[in-house]
């Protein structure tokens, strides 16, 4: 089998090195291929490239490297999030105020921390390399003067290194984009409630002195039983 001379495709973008042979026993082209289109063909009912001629072989190649590339490519939708729950451990530290604050992971902290974050993306996956591409904004409202969010499910050309793998990711449905939205808005409401009593002391001890009263009178109900 002689070999004839080397070629470059490009596969996804990127420049692959052919060499083509010539085998005259059987008198045709053929092509070693990179490992990807060998593994390719593997797990695929397509045969080898080959040709009479060596244009032939290179229209072959080709087509092959069309269908690899549409096949290769898995595209969906899914919910990127992050969850932190900054809950503090108070441990004894005479040496500092009687008391030290540290997070979970036993670092120091200066205050408890909550973070919550979610993102609709479309996620593409090339040949197990996988990339996410954010979706695109809504209109601008005018009246609330807020961004709306696009439900249609448009997205960016250029991906996203917001996330990546470790990030913690769910196939997305309208009702768990649904979930994700409504629990954000209920930690963003306690958070300003949160702010507001730590703002005016006075109209927290009015809610805990309220509280008080009101277990003070269903003790002092008569039991019904």
């Amino acid at each position: 089998m002689a070999k004839i001379r080397k070629e470059l495709f490009r596969v996804f973008g990127k420049n692959e090195e052919f060499t083509i042979h010539y085998t005259a026993k059987r008198a045709q082209f053929r092509a070693d291929l990179p490992e990807c289109l060998v593994r390719f063909l593997e797990i695929s009912d397509r045969d080898e490239p080959t040709g009479k001629s060596e244009e032939e072989l290179v229209k072959n190649i080709k087509d092959l490297i069309s269908f690899y590339e549409k096949a290769a490519v898995k595209e969906r939708i899914v919910i990127a999030y992050k969850a932190r729950w900054g809950s503090k451990n108070i441990v004894e530290n005479y040496s500092n105020w009687g008391r030290l604050e540290k997070d979970e992971e036993g670092r120091c902290c200066d205050e408890a921390k909550i973070s919550f974050e979610y993102e609709v993306l479309l996620e593409r996956d090339v040949d197990g390399k996988k990339k996410w591409y954010q979706r695109e904004r809504g209109e601008y409202d005018e009246d609330k003067h807020i961004w709306v969010e696009n439900k249609e499910n448009v997205f960016k050309d250029h991906e996203t290194n917001q996330w990546d793998a470790e990030s913690d990711m769910i196939e997305w449905t309208p009702e768990r984009e649904k979930f994700m939205e409504d629990l954000y808005a209920a930690l963003e409401l306690l958070i300003n409630k949160l702010k507001g009593f730590t703002a005016k002391p006075e109209l927290l001890l009015a809610v805990v002195d309220r509280g008080f009263r009101q277990l003070e009178n269903k003790s002092n109900e008569p039991d019904k039983s």
